[in-house]
Formats: C-alpha cells, sequence, structure tokens
C-alpha cells in the first residue's frame, strides 16, 4: 500500500477478511497528515479502515448523510491506534467519544470522553470540512 505517489484514491482494508474499499480523497491537507474521505464503493455505510497508506495519519470519513462520522488515528506502523465517533452516541457517552484501538475490536465499555487536544482537531477538521462544503 503506498509509494506509488499522490492520488484521491486511498485503497483501505476493513478487516480481517481483508475485504478491500477504495476511498476518494476530498481533501487532503497540505502537510499530507489529514484527508477527509468518501467510501466510492459503499458511502451509504463507509468504514474506518485499519491500515493506512501513511504514518502518522489522520484520516476522517464522511458519512451518508454527508458530514463527517468518525476521525481515526494512525501511527508509525500505519495502524488505527484510536477512533472518533461523531455519528452516535455510546453508552456512557452521550455524543462524541472515542475508542482506543482499531474500531473492529473495540467494546463500548472502553469508550471515553474526548480530552482537549482531540476535540481541538475534531473542531480543526469540522472547520475544514465546512468551509469545503461551502465552496
Amino acid at each position: 500500500m503506498g509509494g506509488r505517489g499522490y492520488s484521491n484514491n486511498v485503497i483501505g482494508y476493513l478487516n480481517s477478511n481483508k475485504r478491500t474499499v477504495e476511498f476518494e480523497a476530498k481533501y487532503k491537507s497540505n502537510d499530507g497528515k489529514i484527508d477527509i474521505l468518501v467510501d466510492k464503493i459503499s458511502p451509504k455505510a463507509p468504514t474506518m479502515p485499519i491500515f493506512s497508506n501513511t504514518e502518522n495519519k489522520i484520516y476522517a470519513i464522511v458519512g451518508k448523510n454527508g458530514e463527517i462520522k468518525s476521525i481515526g488515528f494512525y501511527n508509525d506502523k500505519h495502524i488505527l491506534t484510536k477512533t472518533i465517533h461523531l455519528d452516535h452516541m455510546d453508552k456512557p457517552i452521550n455524543g462524541a467519544h472515542v475508542h482506543e484501538g482499531d474500531s473492529y475490536h473495540h467494546k463500548s465499555s472502553l469508550s471515553r470522553a474526548l480530552n482537549k487536544k482531540e476535540w481541538d482537531i475534531t473542531n480543526r477538521i469540522l472547520k475544514i470540512w465546512k468551509e469545503k462544503r461551502s465552496k
């Protein structure tokens, strides 16, 4: 994965069955660390890839309503380490919440509220997406 130059497409593996999904990047930050992605195959049920093409990447996934659904954080080994969910509640958290680890093996009991740094990144991404959509 990766190493083939700049592209608006991101290939991701969704689970251990290696079901491949292709995303289209609707926004890429100047520093290359943040992409806002739309699932090209099943945009009504987008899912966070468990691997990234780039180390230390942040992917924001657009949901079926056109809003940011989730934000994934990847480490220097290209592995999903944390996901912020914006589109649903996860008791006992009422609203946006974080799951550590990949989004396929998390447990609701392990969700927590966002810390200040996570809120700052989330608000930055939401602002970028709002400005991008208004053009």
